[in-house]
Formats: C-alpha cells, sequence, structure tokens
C-alpha cells in the first residue's frame, strides 16, 4: 500500500487507539498519532477522514482493511511525500472524488466538499465492503456450482437475485416470435426490422422485432455512501481550511462559516443519522428553508435507500414532503452539481418514481451542461437512470453525456460500461460507430472483470443495438462458459436471448453448456425465463430435448402463473422447431387461454394459432386445439368490430392468422372472414410479398372472398411483383384463380415473373402456375411457351407425384399448350414401374384430368399422335363415367326448365350425348340445342369472365354435333318472368342462327365465343362469393402450397 504505515484501532476506536496498542513501526520513525485532542467516535469513522495534520503527513482512516485484532478499520499513516508521488501517479479519474471499487488500499479521496464544511452525497458505485451503516445492500449467496463444476441438486425455491432488489421486469420487455424456421410457415416477423420507436415506452411489438426481459437492476447503492455531516477535526491543524480537502487538514487558518452554511450542515447531519423515512420527510417538510443543494441531494438519496415494507417507496413518492423536496429541487436545479444530479436521476430511477416531464427535462438538459464535471460513474448513472425511467431525454441531451463517455471510457468499469449499453439498448438511441466501435473495444478489454449480470446485460444491449461483433460476441461467450454455474436464471435466459436475437449461432458447446445450467435452475425459473429461453433455442434451431422436456414439466408445475406472451411463446417455441409439446401441456394450456384471452395482445393471439396451425399434424393438437381456435377467432373479430381495438392490428397479426385457420380448415362463419379481409385491405400498402400471399391463401383455402381485399392486392402485387420469391408468387396466382378473380394486368406481371425465376419454380410451383391460368382461361402466349418447355425439361430429370402430373397434363390441355412431345412424357411418367402404383390403384379424379386432356387434344388437335395404354384410357372413361351420373340439379337450372315450359318449348332435363360421356342441362334434342344454365361458378367473381370448364365443355359438345347457348345468372336473377322468356327466346334465335358443328369426324371444331348472353346487356357485377363447382364440373384443383 505504497508503503503506508498502519496503526491498528478497534472498531469502535478513535485516532488515540494506538495508545492501548503497540504501533507497527516499519521504518522507526513513526510519527506519534494526536492523542490528547483527538476525538473518540461513536462507531468507527467515516472512510477517507482525516485526522491531525503535520509538515510530513497526517493519519487516514480506513475501514476496508484489516487490522492485527481480526476485525475492520485502521488508521493508516500517510507522509506527505507518498501523498504527492500517490496523487501525481493517479490516473486522471482517481484524481478527484471517489476511486474505483478495485482501489484496494489506495488512498480513497473523500468526495468534493461544500465551502469546506460538509461532504457532497457521492456517486452510486460498487465498493470492496460497503460500510454497514452506509445502508449498502450486501450481495447474495454466490451462484456457482461446487468445486469440479458439477451442480448440486436443485433448490425448489426461488433464490436471492444477485442483487437484492431486482429491477422489476418490464412489460414491454418481451420477445417477439422470429422468423419462419421453413418457407411453408408464415413469416413472423418477415426478418427485417421496422424503424425504432421514436420514444422508449412505445409498444416494441409495433416494431417487427422485440427486448428480452429487462435485465435486473443493474446498479449497486452508491458507493462510499455519505452519512452526511462528520465531526470536524480536533487534532493537530484542527481547522475546517487548509489542504488535503478533507475535514480538516493541513494548519491554514480556521475559516468561520455563516449561520446558513452551519444551519445545512446540522440538517445534513440530522437527515443522514436518520433511521426511518417519516424523520427525514419531516425534516424536509419542517427545515427545508434552510436547505443547501447538498442538504437536498443527501435527502433524496437517503429516501431512496431506504428499505422497509415493500411498498415503502410508494408511500414515500406519495407523501406531501416528497413533492415539495421535488419543488425545491426544481427550483434551484442550477446550483446543483453534476454529481448531485446524477445522483438525484439515479435515487428517483431506484424509487421507480417519474417525478414528471417539466423535472426529467431540466435536470436533463443541466446534466447535459454539467456532463464533462462528472466522473464515469455519473455518467453511467444517469443514462441508467432516464432509461429505468423509461425516459427519453432527447437526442441533444444523450449526445452531450456520450461525448462524456467517449472521453472518460478508459475509467469506466465493467458495470459501468454494462449500463451503459444497456441504457443505450432501453433508450433505442445509437449513439454512433465511433462510441460503439470503443464501447465494444472497452468491453473485449475488461470482460474478464465482468460479472455474470453484467455480461449477460451487455449481450442483451448488444442484441437490441443490432452490434454484430463476432470477435467481441465471441470473447463474451467464452468468459461465460468460464463462469455459466455463476449465472443466475434471468442471466442465463438473456444471455441466450441476446445470441438468438441477433440471429448468431454462438456454438455448440456454449448452448450446451447454458442447457445443462438451465436445467439445473429450472425450478427457480419464472415463466417468462422460461418462456424466453425455449424461444431462444428454437430461434437459434437448437432442439435440446431435455430441456425441452424439463421445461414443459416445470410449465405444467407453473401452469395457473404463465402469462398470454409466455404461453404463447412456450408453444410457439415448439412450433417452430416442429416438435410436438406433451399433450398434457396442450390440455392444462387450453382452459388458461380461454381464461385470460381478454389479456391476449393481438400478437398473442396470432401467435397461438399460428402455433397450433403449424402443429395440426401431431394428433394431439389435432383432437385438442378446436376450443382454442374458436375463441380466439372470435376474440380477434371482437377487437377488430372495435375502432379503437382494430388499431392495434398489424398487417402482420391479420396475415397469419387468416393462414392459420385456413391450415387448421377450420371456417370462422362469413362475417368474420369479411372483417378480417377489410381489415387487411386497409394494411396491404405496407404487406410484404408473403403476407398477401399468405393472406389470399387463407381466403381461397377457405372458399371465402372480400371483393376489396383482391383489388387492393391485386393492384399492390402487380406493382411489387419483383419482391415475390417463387412460392409467393405461384400461391399468389393459386388463390386468384381459387377465387375466380381475375386481374389481367396481375396474370400478365406474374407471367413475366415466372419467366425470368424459371429455374427457381420447383415442380408444385409450376403446377400451380399452370393450373391457375388454365382455370382461368387466360393466355399469355410467351409464358405458355416458356412453361412448358421448363416442364418438358422437368419430365425427363425430376419426378413428379401424381397430382402434379395429372394437373399440368390438364393445365397445358386446356391452354392448347400441350404437344406430342410434353404427351408421351406424362404418359412415360405414368407408368406403373415409374408412378410406383398400378394403373387400377390411381384415383377417379386423377384418372378423370388425363382422359379429358386427351379428349381436348384429339378435339383441338384432331392430327396429332396422342398414344396412350389401354389400361389408362379404359379407366380414365370409366372415371369419367361415373363422375357424368353424378349431376346435381341446382334451382336456378329448374327455374329455366319451368320458364321453357312456360313457352311451350318441349326439352329434356340432364340429356346424355350419344357416347353418354356429357350431361347436358337442358336439351332441344331435336334441334341437338343445349342449354346451360351457369351460376356463378362458371364465372370470374369479378369481371364475370367464362372460366376453363365453359370452354371445355362447349369444345367437346360442339365437337360432338351440339349447338350451346349459355344462360348466365346474372341475366336471370332478378328478373321478371316476361324478361326472362324474352331472354331465352333471343338465345334460342341467336344459337339456331349458328350453322351445325361439325361432328368429331369432320376435324377440329372452332373456339367458341368468350363470353355469352344477349347483345346489348352488359354484364353485371357478381354480388356473392362464387360457389362450389357442381359435381362432376370441375377437374381436380392444385393445392397451393402453404
Amino acid at each position: 500500500m505504497h508503503n503506508a504505515y498502519y496503526a491498528s484501532a478497534g472498531p469502535a476506536m478513535g485516532p488515540d487507539g494506538q495508545q492501548k496498542r503497540q504501533r507497527l513501526d516499519l521504518s522507526g520513525n513513526i510519527p506519534v498519532a494526536p492523542s490528547g485532542d483527538s476525538q473518540a467516535f461513536q462507531g468507527p469513522p467515516q472512510p477517507g477522514l482525516t485526522q491531525g495534520s503535520q509538515s510530513d503527513g497526517q493519519w487516514v482512516w480506513h475501514a476496508e482493511v484489516a487490522n492485527p485484532d481480526g476485525g475492520q478499520g485502521t488508521w493508516v499513516w500517510s507522509p506527505a511525500t507518498l501523498q504527492a508521488t500517490y496523487q501525481a501517479a493517479r490516473p486522471p479519474f482517481q484524481q478527484h472524488g471517489w476511486g474505483p471499487p478495485h482501489s484496494g488500499g489506495a488512498l480513497a479521496q473523500p468526495g468534493p466538499s461544500y465551502g469546506g464544511t460538509h461532504s457532497a452525497v457521492p456517486p452510486p458505485g460498487t465498493p470492496t465492503q460497503p460500510a454497514p451503516h452506509a445502508g449498502a445492500y450486501l450481495s447474495g449467496p454466490g451462484a456457482g456450482g461446487p468445486i469440479g463444476g458439477m451442480p448440486g441438486p436443485p433448490q425448489y425455491h426461488q433464490p436471492m437475485a444477485y442483487y437484492p432488489h431486482p429491477h422489476p421486469p418490464h412489460p414491454f420487455f418481451h420477445p417477439h416470435p422470429p422468423p419462419p424456421p421453413h418457407h411453408h410457415m408464415p413469416p413472423f416477423p418477415p426478418g427485417q426490422f421496422g424503424p425504432p420507436a421514436p420514444h422508449f415506452l412505445d409498444q416494441p411489438q409495433s416494431q417487427g422485432y422485440a427486448q428480452g426481459q429487462a435485465p435486473s437492476y443493474p446498479g449497486h447503492p452508491p458507493r462510499g455512501q455519505s452519512t452526511g455531516l462528520q465531526p470536524p477535526g480536533q487534532g493537530r491543524g484542527g481547522g475546517r481550511s487548509g489542504g488535503g480537502g478533507g475535514r480538516g487538514g493541513g494548519g491554514g487558518p480556521r475559516r468561520t462559516l455563516d449561520p446558513a452554511a452551519m444551519a445545512a450542515i446540522e440538517i445534513n447531519k440530522r437527515m443522514t443519522g436518520a433511521r426511518d423515512a417519516g424523520a427525514i420527510l419531516d425534516i424536509v417538510q419542517t427545515k427545508s428553508d434552510r436547505f443547501d443543494t447538498i442538504c437536498l441531494a443527501t435527502a433524496m438519496h437517503k429516501l431512496a435507500n431506504m428499505r422497509g415494507a415493500p411498498n415503502l417507496h410508494s408511500q414515500i413518492v406519495t407523501s406531501p414532503a416528497f413533492h415539495k423536496l421535488k419543488a425545491l429541487m426544481l427550483q434551484r436545479k442550477t446550483e446543483s452539481s453534476c454529481r448531485n444530479i446524477s445522483n438525484t436521476l439515479w435515487s428517483l430511477a431506484k424509487m421507480n418514481h417519474h417525478p414528471g416531464e417539466e423535472f426529467m427535462q431540466a435536470y436533463a438538459e443541466e446534466n447535459s451542461k454539467k456532463a464533462g464535471d462528472g466522473n464515469s460513474q455519473n455518467t453511467a448513472n444517469s443514462l441508467w437512470a432516464f432509461a429505468t425511467l423509461g425516459y427519453h431525454p432527447g437526442n441533444a441531451v444523450l449526445a452531450a453525456l456520450t461525448e462524456t463517455v467517449l472521453a472518460k471510457l478508459p475509467e469506466f468499469t465493467a458495470q459501468n460500461i454494462s449500463n451503459t449499453l444497456l441504457s443505450y439498448a432501453k433508450l433505442e438511441y445509437n449513439p454512433g460507430p465511433e462510441v460503439v466501435t470503443a464501447l465494444a473495444k472497452e468491453t473485449a478489454t475488461k470482460i474478464s472483470t465482468f460479472s455474470p449480470q453484467a455480461m449477460s446485460n451487455s449481450l442483451w444491449a448488444l442484441s437490441k443495438l443490432e452490434i454484430e461483433d463476432h470477435q467481441l460476441l465471441e470473447a463474451i461467450g467464452a468468459e461465460v462458459r468460464k463462469h455459466i454455474w455463476e449465472f443466475n436464471c434471468q442471466n442465463l435466459a438473456n444471455t441466450i436471448w441476446a445470441f438468438a436475437n441477433l440471429g448468431i449461432n454462438p456454438g455448440p458447446d456454449l448452448l450446451t453448456d447454458i442447457a445443462g445450467a438451465a436445467i439445473h435452475r429450472l425450478p427457480e425459473f419464472s415463466p417468462q425465463n422460461l418462456s424466453n429461453t425455449l424461444w431462444a433455442f428454437a430461434k437459434l434451431e437448437t432442439y435440446h430435448k431435455e430441456l425441452f422436456d424439463l421445461g414443459t414439466l416445470h410449465a405444467l408445475r407453473i401452469i395457473h402463473t404463465l402469462q398470454p406472451q409466455t404461453m404463447a411463446n412456450i408453444l410457439w417455441s415448439f412450433a417452430a422447431l416442429g416438435v410436438c409439446p406433451d399433450p398434457a401441456f396442450i390440455q392444462a394450456l387450453s382452459p388458461q387461454v380461454l381464461r385470460q384471452l381478454e389479456e391476449f395482445s393481438p400478437q398473442n393471439l396470432s401467435n397461438t394459432v399460428w402455433a397450433l396451425a403449424t402443429l395440426y399434424n401431431f394428433e394431439p393438437v389435432k383432437e385438442l386445439h378446436k376450443p382454442m381456435t374458436v375463441e380466439l377467432c372470435r376474440e380477434t373479430y371482437r377487437r377488430l368490430t372495435d375502432a379503437k381495438l382494430a388499431t392495434t392490428y398489424s398487417r402482420q397479426h391479420l396475415s397469419n392468422t387468416i393462414w392459420a385457420i385456413a391450415t387448421l380448415g377450420y371456417d370462422p362463419g362469413r362475417k368474420v372472414m369479411e372483417t378480417l379481409g377489410l381489415a387487411q385491405s386497409m394494411r396491404v400498402e405496407s404487406c410484404s410479398g408473403q403476407e398477401m400471399a399468405n393472406t389470399v391463401w387463407g381466403f381461397a383455402k377457405l372458399g371465402a372472398y372480400c371483393a376489396p381485399l383482391m383489388a387492393k392486392v391485386a393492384t399492390e402485387s402487380t406493382a411489387r411483383i419483383q419482391e415475390y420469391t417463387s412460392q409467393n408468387l405461384s400461391n399468389l396466382a393459386w388463390s386468384f384463380a381459387k377465387c375466380t378473380y381475375q386481374d389481367d394486368d396481375l396474370m400478365r406481371a406474374i407471367a413475366q415473373r415466372s419467366i425470368e425465376i424459371k429455374q427457381d419454380l420447383s415442380l408444385q410451383h409450376l403446377s400451380n402456375l399452370l393450373w391457375a391460368y388454365a382455370t382461368l382461361k387466360f393466355t399469355v402466349p410467351a409464358f405458355q411457351t416458356v412453361m412448358t418447355q421448363e416442364v418438358k425439361h422437368r419430365l425427363q430429370t425430376d419426378t413428379f407425384n401424381l397430382q402434379q402430373i395429372s394437373n399440368m397434363t390438364w393445365s397445358l390441355a386446356v391452354l392448347e399448350a400441350l404437344d406430342e412431345e410434353a404427351w408421351d412424357l406424362f404418359i412415360e411418367a405414368l407408368r406403373p414401374d415409374v408412378l410406383g402404383m398400378p394403373t387400377s390403384e390411381i384415383p377417379d379424379e386423377a384418372l378423370s384430368q388425363v382422359f379429358q386432356a386427351l379428349m381436348l387434344m384429339q378435339v383441338t388437335k384432331p392430327d396429332g399422335k396422342w398414344d396412350i395404354p389401354d389400361e389408362l384410357r379404359m379407366g380414365g372413361r370409366k372415371s369419367w363415367l361415373s363422375n357424368t351420373k353424378n349431376v346435381t340439379i341446382s334451382e336456378f337450372h329448374s327455374e329455366v326448365s319451368r320458364m321453357l315450359s312456360s313457352m311451350g318449348i318441349n326439352h329434356e332435363f340432364e340429356h346424355l350425348t350419344e357416347d353418354r360421356l356429357f350431361s347436358v342441362d337442358i336439351a332441344l334434342s331435336d334441334e341437338k340445342i343445349a342449354l346451360e344454365a351457369d351460376g356463378p361458378h362458371h364465372f370470374t367473381a369479378n369481371t364475370l369472365q367464362p372460366l376453363a370448364d365453359m370452354y371445355w365443355r362447349r369444345t367437346l359438345l360442339h365437337a360432338r354435333g351440339w349447338r350451346v347457348v349459355s344462360v348466365p345468372f346474372y341475366h336471370w336473377a332478378g328478373a321478371e318472368d316476361e324478361d326472362r322468356r324474352a331472354l331465352l327466346r333471343r338465345l334460342l334465335a341467336e344459337v339456331r342462327a349458328e350453322p351445325i358443328p361439325r361432328g368429331p369426324d369432320q376435324g377440329r371444331t372452332t373456339e367458341p365465343e368468350q363470353k355469352a348472353g344477349c347483345p346489348g346487356l352488359e354484364p353485371q357485377a357478381a354480388g356473392s362469393a362464387p360457389e362450389q363447382q357442381e359435381a362432376g364440373r370441375q377437374p381436380r384443383e392444385a393445392e397451393g402450397t402453404s
């Protein structure tokens, strides 16, 4: 200790204690300590107190140094030459104010004095051995494992946190689920982050990213907490002025204090000696007119450090005296030093009390003006206080504090660095690359001095600030492994959460260590720590079976304490990994979800139903999901019908909800789907390509229809078609065709985009795209040519499944793009040895599609060679005949028949053609005229253009010598009987004027008109959603990929 000389004293002894014991004589010429004029103390003297002064040195009390009696506290003789040498050798950050906590036996300097009378309240810090009378919080028992690194038996109780009074978890700091692990699931979130919120209090859920649970209260109580006025020295020098900067120093002339200063000293002494908040508040109430700024800071600091009932601070901040104290501090803010400002902010944050915008703004401005006058601890604590109180002081104030951070960074302790990073993260403030780089470098340099909480807090902050310094993260990860058994539950959860949120896998060794430590501490895990840990492992695509199994059991034990966020995240974690949780957990979770449904946020609601949909293939979920799905949909509908609550839903919440209920096969009804569609239509401009595709896919899958939504998606998708991936593109096309919504610009844009990314299209994508264009009978010659060539190439290199083969054969035939080469390749792929099943086992739907394609090609390209094995042809004919017999007679069909009867026109109902392959709705068989009662399902929903089934029926009936007339629903519905009769007379007159079609032996028939109806009557808009296809009418549809 720089050759300083010691004189021992008992804990309650003053500097005259050396008279009772022989002094240690290390040099042979130790000066005699003051005796006759020395002062006796009640209790140990204040650390750093000096007594006696002479030209060759002075005595300094050190409470942290062990004395020869085995107790704590001793007087240290500091020669003048040694003081000068030490002062010159000290780093700049130790030359003023309190030194760092690891300063050991170095001579700690007292805080700056007020007029040489009484000390200011020292700043928050971390004393090595906090003095008992200072009210310092003692750390809890060590969290490390037993010797050898092996964990001891788990304890089923929540141990004391690393700091006895952890900062309560912030309700906003919950993780959002990450992007989907596989392409077949809807995105959540889309993978990019939105702009940061302008204010810390904004809901992070609206940003597309989320924070982890707020780390525990990061600050120790202020180091070296002052007990206020210390008795002035009575020894040598005896005065309050002179050298040394302490209570009494060198031998300068005594200075006479004015009465106001003496009164303030006395008041400060009474407050520092007060044992309860009532005494301090009483002093504030009765003596505040005599306060100086140090008294103000002391009062606030003392109140913040009071310990008692759990609601003690709540009682304090609501008392009139406390409001009076705040008012006085606001009035005299300009008189406060940087240290006092920092301590005041720290005290308010510790009491979790926001004093109001005016107070915070005033103190923030004063802080920025005086930031350069403080030390590193003042700067770090100010930032921490702003973040803890959720107050963003403005970029100008933060910039001023950041300049101080950069200037004093070498002085920062591990805790200061951690708190600074943490504060920037919670305030969502980017200090700039220079500061970030400097902080990262300083962190890497001092990482070995970081506590477990400082490491976890720093990782959390780096994650929130999106600082992907791999070298730094690797260094922190290595240090985490060394101290993994010292990490408490929240440290573990925040550490793994940080890596997951950055999307950086720290490696199997660290993940294994964290999982092992978490398993050991599982009984102590809070619901949020558990959900965050499982979420992080899922985000990192790491399934640790033991952790997830035991985590589920722990969740079952604490099931009644789970909150909506934790329930949603735990279920999401299993879904993201494709692992089904214990059925008992799902069964226990259901009533908890239903009980707390109104407390679920929109994201919780959508995440939960998304997870159920993702796990739908597991039997326990199939059996148990229905009550939750039904109520989740009802709650979503209830909120969307409330104008205020509806604004809390994002386009992603709606997209995932729609996708999920469609995947679960649950139809919530027309009202709910219409409400979902209208809500999403107002958010389409902000949707990603995948969100738009998933939304319309959900509507198509459920057979629902929302015209405003389809129109908005069509317009937006056309403009942003380059954003679409191959899967989103095929799903978009499939969905519009399934909903029979035709937008010419969109269909052309999809065709062009498909040509551009043809090499990225999977076999299913090709199948969906071709099926969509064929269903709408929308032709784009270049698209058809390129896709046909691509299909032929893939048929020679890839293996198609049965549905893809039958769908593409039918689609290319309808689009008149099927050639002999493609036909032969399709037939080859249907050979039993290639397909892997005998022809007799091919489903009727596939056989019917192939047979229909054969009939179309024989008619449209009669000169072609369309060879087909007899067994396949006969099987297809048999399936087709079976479908022909299963006819459906609609009310519209019957009405047309009754009207013809009233007109005296003889006709037949459901007449079979000569080859018995077709059933005509209404036949005038003598004239071979077929009247087709075409309902909404035969037309596009928005433009009322005929769909593919009308084309191929007309084509194949023409080939059999029938003239076909369509009676469209939009000319029939709502018309009077006389108008209907007039319509029928006109349609029959037009069709009778047409030439009789040539039969099948007379060559290829001509393509019919695309629109049927009465001349001069424009189609009317369809007023309802499209109906399902009639049995036997529409070939098997392609399935959009989910």
